[in-house]
């Protein structure tokens, strides 16, 4: 044992990390001390403050004092550390390529704590540019060459221009050097063809062909091994589009919480016009300056010392800071004693008892109580697929929004967006029906109006496509460069209230719905020149007789657009749009709130764009064990360097970081999606540390799960091999099933390393059309996921196929990456991974816990059983996997391997023998894969 003495030199001072964070363990004696850490008394008169605060401190050390002597020279101590990025981190293009080719080495572990600003944003920021600066540098590369290129005319409609193909000479050695930039390029970024002419050029907007031998155009043009075997006039280059303004949107997010950045939204009832984003200055008030500064410690996740307890030539600024928030600082040992405390669910008691009952009973009181008593506002609902959460957040949202006024609601994705959207819409509906039941008109509480904001001219594009055929519905979505539809959709978008107001069927204006959407409609109703609109969107004329004579003029039209969104309580959309498009980005700077879904999968970034750096009340609900945020370049080296030092952080979401430094977290533990049964295979796996049960909503025996035990019926003649479900003691049981597709082959590419198995594709779709004709099945009640964009692809020309005109209907195939937020009655998974290539995308544990999960009530595996070694401990070594995506990452399938080993231990393996369809077998596929990035390259 040791005696130590520590003394402070003159000047120094104590940092404490984690002081100020929420504490609640009544029972402990700590309690009182950290809640109340100035004035609790521990010992002898003694506070923790007064502890702390000490200028000499003695330890006892279980160490020997030579050793110990040693390790404590202050001589011997390290530098502060760095990173070696400097202190500016703007977005600087010039800075970014010097760093690249002069700052290398290993990665550095994933961070849960930043000792300073300049360290959190360095961190963050370096995680985002390192993974698109090196694609940066091969495309100026690949820009230097002019490349020999052959044109053949394709085929055209009567709808399309003349289009052709274009096979470019890429020369020798070209896919091996560029072969990581190449598969991602190919998945993720708009091409356009540069044609050289001499001194002159034209850009065509081009796009790469997947599979290209399947081209019926080229078979007359077979490819030379060698470029002076063709004879090519045309000389091309390639140039990608990085959307690096979208990169450059996210680095100017993250130095939001450098501390010399000033407010980036309309704070605390300020006039818009006079607080618009610009240079810190005189004018930012101190209350601005104390969220400010407890917004940055927040998010370095280290506590918050630094505010609550700040240095002498802060004093000043935060105590008149305080006082303008209302907060008496009695205390002059500490800024501020205790977090400040936001109540996101004000309002009358009768409103807030009808939210309250779209909760679970059992939940209702602890979730009052979590929302009435958010430390900062801030507030997390976390919980594993099928427990509510998108209804919780939507709840949660609603109080936010009676409390503090306008919400901005977002997400990582669209489908996130559109979900957390609409049921924020559906909650209100019979919220306020509930709320209103027998009251007179002036006693009604009135809906929230919930608005999903899109690009401007979509909506305008749209709303005229709608004018024209009004059942068009999300087919009326505008369409871009090659037949790909934008992601607009109808249902709340600007344009759906547009069509309420103007007097659609497609939704009657209620005597309840919002006071602006009401004076909306009672304005653009007294407008003569909106006359003929109303009676072309009532169906009082037809489009003929509108398109004949006097039209809306579409600056008109984008004024009535704007006038919805401006009207809206709660707007949803995502970080991007909320940053580009003018009417998004004015409401977003004047939002009271904040609100997102999926935040397990949003970045860190994309959630600052959103939140901005004043801590206003935000709301964040996910599951982190599900996707997280997309970093492509995880793992890749290059020379022994890593391409991305700070690929682990960018790779922690939001919700996982400030789940992880303690933060109050309010979780589901009632699964009420998946049946009884269904849920096991995700339990078991991903979430052993949780407790949940199952609520009354999964029972096997309700009507809504009819389809599960209608696909059992199925199985037991089919399959009379699979063994029949296990009751879970008197509670009846469903199961997924297992189907293995015995030698099947799987086709990879060589460039972008997509897959595709049309045996366990046929497979599939020959159970599905025998089981919707036997059990007379609504094959709209069935939805198929796949891994592989190739796949989901090849799955849907087979939808076209006449022998499975049966499953007409049925929903288009879903990637994982795009499943998420969605479900179907029944789901089936097509995997395209077998024994001879491994498990791909399928080792995922986030991604596979997604596919899994996507059902209610039935859930079809077609895959191969022996894709991984089921039988073995577990152990083996990591596979190196390239993702859907474009990410590389290594994985152990652990999960995979438990899901395979749980459906085999309980017999839910049914075995199908697929035909080698003129092939020798699957241990041939790399072999073919090897030699066809050969020929591509122009090596053989």
């Amino acid at each position: 044992m040791s005696w130590v003495e520590v003394a402070l030199k003159k000047g120094a001072m104590v940092t404490v990390e984690g002081f100020g964070l929420p504490y609640a363990n009544a029972i402990h004696p700590a309690h009182e001390w950290l809640r109340n850490p100035a004035s609790a008394d521990i010992v002898g008169g003694k506070t923790l403050l007064d502890i702390l605060q000490q200028e000499q401190f003695t330890f006892i050390v279980s160490e020997p004092h030579p050793q110990l002597e040693n390790k404590m020279d202050v001589a011997s101590l390290p530098a502060s550390f760095d990173y070696g990025y400097g202190n500016i981190h703007s977005w600087d293009m010039e800075r970014y390529m010097q760093q690249l080719s002069e700052i290398k080495g290993g990665q550095i572990e994933d961070s849960w704590s930043y000792s300073t600003d300049d360290s959190h944003v360095a961190s963050v920021t370096q995680s985002i540019v390192q993974d698109i600066m090196w694609l940066h540098r091969d495309c100026l590369e690949m820009d230097k060459v002019k490349r020999s290129a052959y044109f053949v005319q394709k085929p055209t409609t009567l709808e399309q221009s003349t289009r052709y193909y274009v096979i470019v000479f890429m020369g020798k050695g070209f896919f091996e050097h560029f072969e990581k930039a190449w598969a991602r390029l190919c998945k993720d970024f708009p091409l356009s063809l540069v044609i050289h002419n001499g001194d002159c050029t034209e850009t065509w907007k081009a796009r790469i062909r997947e599979y290209p031998e399947a081209l019926e155009a080229l078979n007359d043009h077979p490819l030379a091994a060698k470029e002076d075997e063709l004879v090519l006039e045309n000389h091309v280059t390639l140039k990608w589009d990085l959307q690096l303004q979208e990169v450059e949107r996210k680095v100017d997010a993250v130095c939001q919480f450098l501390p010399t950045a000033a407010p980036t939204n309309v704070v605390r009832d300020e006039n818009p016009e006079e607080s618009k984003p610009g240079s810190y200055d005189e004018k930012v008030r101190p209350s601005d300056l104390l969220a400010m500064s407890l917004h940055r410690d927040l998010m370095r996740g280290d506590g918050f010392w630094k505010t609550m307890v700040a240095s002498a030539s802060r004093i000043q600024q935060l105590d008149q800071g305080m006082a303008q928030m209302g907060i008496n600082n009695q205390s002059k040992l500490m800024r501020l004693e205790t977090l400040t405390s936001v109540n996101l669910l004000r309002g009358s008691d009768e409103w807030i008892d009808a939210l309250m009952t779209e909760a679970l009973e059992v939940d209702r009181t602890r979730f009052r109580r979590y929302l009435s008593n958010c430390p900062l506002g801030l507030g997390l609902i976390t919980a594993g697929p099928g427990f509510g959460k998108t209804t919780a957040v939507a709840l949660a949202t609603l109080g936010m929004a009676a409390s503090v006024g306008r919400v901005l609601g977002s997400g990582p994705t669209h489908v996130a967006v559109n979900n957390l959207c609409a049921r924020i819409d559906v909650v209100t509906c019979r919220v306020t029906e509930k709320h209103n039941a027998g009251k007179q008109p002036s006693d009604r509480c009135r809906r929230t109006l919930v608005v999903r904001g899109f690009k401007l001219n979509d909506e305008v594009a749209a709303f005229k496509k709608l004018l024209e055929n009004p059942t068009l519905g999300d087919d009326a979505a505008p369409t871009a460069t090659w037949g790909l539809k934008s992601k607009w959709k109808l249902h709340l978008s600007a344009s759906f209230w547009l069509l309420v107001c103007l007097g659609s069927d497609i939704r009657q204006l209620h005597e309840d719905d919002s006071e602006k959407l009401q004076g909306l409609h009672k304005t653009w109703t007294a407008r003569s020149d909106l006359a003929r609109l109303r009676d072309r969107v009532s169906g009082k004329i037809t489009w003929e007789q509108y398109a004949n004579g006097e039209t809306i003029d579409k600056v008109v039209l984008e004024k009535l657009v704007q006038q919805i969104v401006e009207s809206a309580d709660i707007l949803c959309t995502l970080p991007s749009l909320a940053h580009t498009e003018s009417m998004l980005y004015s409401w977003k700077l004047n939002a009271r709130g904040v609100a997102i879904d999926e935040a397990g999968n949003i970045s860190r970034a994309d959630l600052y764009s959103v939140w901005s750096n004043t801590l206003r009340p935000c709301l964040l609900a996910g599951d982190e064990k599900q996707l997280a945020p997309v970093v492509m370049t995880l793992f890749d080296e290059e020379d022994g360097n890593y391409v991305n030092r700070f690929g682990p952080d960018g790779l922690i979401s939001p919700l996982e970081f400030i789940k992880g430094m303690g933060w109050p977290i309010y979780r589901l533990h009632t699964q009420l999606r998946l049946a009884r049964g269904q849920f096991e295979l995700c339990r078991n796996s991903v979430y052993k540390d949780v407790a949940c049960t199952y609520g009354p909503g999964t029972d096997v025996e309700l009507p809504s799960h009819r389809l599960g035990h209608t696909l059992e019926e199925f199985i037991r003649v089919k399959f009379p091999e699979v063994k029949p479900l296990k009751p879970d003691g008197k509670q009846g049981t469903l199961s997924p099933l297992f189907v293995d597709c015995r030698n099947s082959f799987s086709r990879v590419d060589p460039v972008t390393h997509s897959r595709k198995n049309w045996d366990q594709i046929k497979v599939a779709f020959n159970f599905l059309a025998d089981f919707v004709k036997t059990k007379q099945v609504d094959p709209a009640d069935i939805l198929i996921i796949t891994p592989y964009s190739a796949m989901a692809d090849a799955i849907g020309s087979f939808c076209q196929k006449q022998e499975y005109e049966v499953l007409k209907g049925m929903r288009s195939p879903y990637t994982v990456n795009a499943i998420q937020g969605q479900e179907a009655d029944m789901v089936v998974a097509i995997t395209a991974t077998t024994r001879g290539i491994g498990a791909g995308f399928t080792s995922d544990e986030r991604r596979l816990n997604v596919m899994l999960s996507r059902h209610k009530c039935a859930l079809i595996i077609f895959s191969d059983i022996d894709t991984v070694d089921y039988k073995g401990k577990g152990k083996g070594k990591a596979e190196r996997v390239m993702l859907p995506t474009g990410e590389v990452s290594f994985q152990k399938a652990r999960m995979l391997k438990d899901v395979h080993k749980s459906l085999v231990d309980a017999g839910r393996v049914a075995v199908v023998e697929c035909r080698p369809n003129k092939r020798k077998g699957e241990g041939k596929a790399k072999d073919e894969a090897t030699k066809y990035a050969k020929y591509a390259s122009g090596t053989e």
